[in-house]
C-alpha cells in the first residue's frame, strides 16, 4: 500500500506526487511520479522514479526551469534504523523519464522532520533540519537549523 505525501502542479497540467509505501516489506522505498489528468476522470501515468528515504517524502517544488526538487527526512536517530541521510534531490522531467540532476546529502545525524524544500526568487533552496520530533523538551540541545542551498552551476 503507498500513501501519498505530496503533489504539485507543474508546467503543461503534469502533476508530481511524492509517494511512500506502508508496508514493512517495502519500508524505505518511495517514488516521484509525473501523472496527466487526461479528462474524464482519466489519469495516466508518464513516468515514476523511485526514491529512498526513510519514513516521509516531502511535497516536490517545481522552479521556473521545471527543475523538480523532492526532500526525504532521512533516519538513524532511533536504535536499529537504518542510517539513511536525509537528502534534497533535484529532477528533470525529461519526458518519459526522470532525470536525476543531483542529490545534496545532510551531515549524519540530521532530519528534515517538518517542513519542505521552498524556491526563492533567486532559484537559492531554502529548507530546515531538526533532529527529533515536536516531543522534544530541549530544543538546546540540538538546535535546528536553516540551510541555503545556491543553484549549482553546470
Amino acid at each position: 500500500e503507498e500513501e501519498s505525501v505530496g503533489v504539485a502542479l507543474g508546467q503543461n497540467g503534469v502533476v508530481y506526487a511524492a509517494t511512500g509505501s506502508t508496508e514493512e516489506s517495502n519500508k524505505n522505498i518511495g517514488k516521484l511520479y509525473a501523472l496527466l489528468d487526461e479528462g474524464k476522470n482519466s489519469v495516466r501515468e508518464l513516468w515514476n522514479e523511485p526514491i529512498s528515504f526513510d519514513s516521509s517524502l516531502g511535497i516536490p517544488a517545481i522552479d521556473s526551469n521545471g527543475i523538480i526538487y523532492v526532500k526525504t527526512r532521512g533516519s538513524g536517530m532511533e536504535p536499529g534504523d537504518p542510517e539513511i541521510p536525509a537528502r534534497v534531490y533535484a529532477f528533470k522531467d525529461s519526458g518519459d523519464h526522470a532525470t536525476e540532476l543531483w542529490v545534496y546529502d545532510l551531515p549524519a545525524g540530521e532530519e528534515i522532520w517538518w517542513g519542505n524544500v521552498v524556491i526563492g526568487s533567486d532559484k537559492t533552496l531554502y529548507f530546515a533540519t531538526a533532529t527529533c520530533d515536536m516531543s522534544c523538551a530541549d530544543e538546546t540541545a540540538n538546535p535546528p537549523a536553516l540551510y541555503a542551498l545556491g543553484e549549482p552551476k553546470e
